[in-house]
C-alpha cells in the first residue's frame, strides 16, 4: 500500500492581550501538578470537570510510549486495533465503536489540527509534550467526530536555548526506527524546533504462498516543524507544519485480486 503525502498546517495570528493572559499556565502548583488544555485552557488537571486520562512528558518517557496504540492501552474503557492494510485503525470508546472507512467516534487533535482520516490516528509519536484522552461527547469544544471523546496531542515547543535529542533502535524483521529532533532560539523572542521519524521493517508474517512478508514497511517518515514568536504584548505568531509518507503492505491479511487460489496475492487492498 502506498500512502500519499500528508500536509497539515495550523497557523494562529493576533492574539488579544487579556486571552493571552488567560492561557498562562496556573500559578502556585504544587509537586506533582498536571496542567492540561482540554476545555482549549491551561487548566490544573484536578480542576476540570471532564473525565481526563493525561500523560505528561515525563510519564510518557517512563511508560516508553511511541505510538498511539502505546498510550490508548493504557486508558481504561478504550481499545485500539488495526486490521486490513497499514495504519489502518478502529477506535472504541465507552462502547462507541468504528466500522471501516467510516468516522471515528473520537475527535483525534495534535497542535490544534484534527486528523480526520481512519489512518491519522494510528501514528509514530515522538517529540511529545503532553497527551490527553478526554471521555465522553466533546463536540462543543472540539466539534465532529467527538461523540465518544477526543484525544489531544501537544507536541514540543521551541526552547530559549539550543538542545536536541536523538533516539534509535533495531529489532526483530530488521525493523529501524530512528526519531530525533532540534530546538533552536532565534533571537530574543522566537524559536524553531524542528523534529522527525523514519521507521522501516522487513516485516514478520509469512504468506506461505508468495513466500514474502506481508506486514512490511518499506519506509515511513515523517518530518514537523514548529515556530514560534512574539512581536508584542498583543501579537503573536504560531506557525506549525508537518509532511509523512509512507508505502507498507497489510496488517494481518492480503488478498487474491483475481479471486482465484492460485493467483498471485497482494499485501494491500
Amino acid at each position: 500500500m502506498r500512502g500519499a503525502g500528508r500536509l497539515a498546517i495550523a497557523i494562529a495570528g493576533l492574539t488579544a492581550g487579556t486571552h493571552a493572559m488567560a492561557q498562562e499556565a496556573p500559578q502556585n502548583q504544587g509537586f506533582g501538578d498536571i496542567v492540561v488544555t482540554a476545555q482549549r485552557r491551561q487548566e490544573n488537571l484536578q480542576n476540570v470537570p471532564i473525565q481526563v486520562a493525561a500523560f505528561s512528558e515525563q510519564k510518557i518517557t517512563d511508560a516508553g510510549i511511541k505510538s498511539t496504540r502505546e498510550f490508548v492501552n493504557l486508558v481504561p474503557n478504550v481499545s485500539f486495533d488495526e486490521s486490513f492494510t497499514y495504519l489502518n485503525s478502529f477506535v472504541v470508546v465507552r462502547g462507541v465503536t468504528q466500522i471501516n472507512n467510516a468516522d471515528s467516534p473520537v475527535a483525534v487533535i495534535v497542535d490544534g489540527v484534527p486528523q480526520n482520516s481512519q489512518k491519522q490516528l494510528r501514528m509514530n509519536l515522538f517529540d511529545i509534550q503532553r497527551i490527553e484522552v478526554l471521555k465522553g461527547p466533546q463536540g462543543g469544544l472540539y466539534g465532529r467526530n467527538a461523540i465518544g471523546g477526543a484525544m489531544n496531542i501537544i507536541t514540543k515547543d521551541p526552547s530559549d536555548h539550543m538542545e536536541g535529542a536523538l533516539d534509535a533502535s533495531y529489532g526483530r524483521g530488521d525493523a529501524i526506527d530512528v526519531t530525533g529532533s532540534l530546538s533552536t532560539p532565534i533571537g530574543d523572542d522566537a524559536g524553531l524546533r524542528v523534529a522527525g521519524s523514519y521507521k522501516t521493517d522487513n516485516g514478520r508474517i509469512r504468506n506461505t504462498y508468495s513466500n514474502k512478508n506481508v506486514d512490511f514497511i518499506d519506509h515511513d517518515w515523517e518530518l514537523r516543524g514548529k515556530f514560534k514568536a512574539s512581536l508584542s504584548d498583543n501579537l503573536k505568531i504560531d506557525l506549525r507544519a508537518s509532511y509523512r509518507d509512507f508505502r507498507a503492505g497489510a496488517i494481518y491479511d492480503s488478498r487474491v485480486p483475481s479471486g482465484l487460489a492460485r493467483g498471485r496475492t497482494c499485501a494491500s487492498s
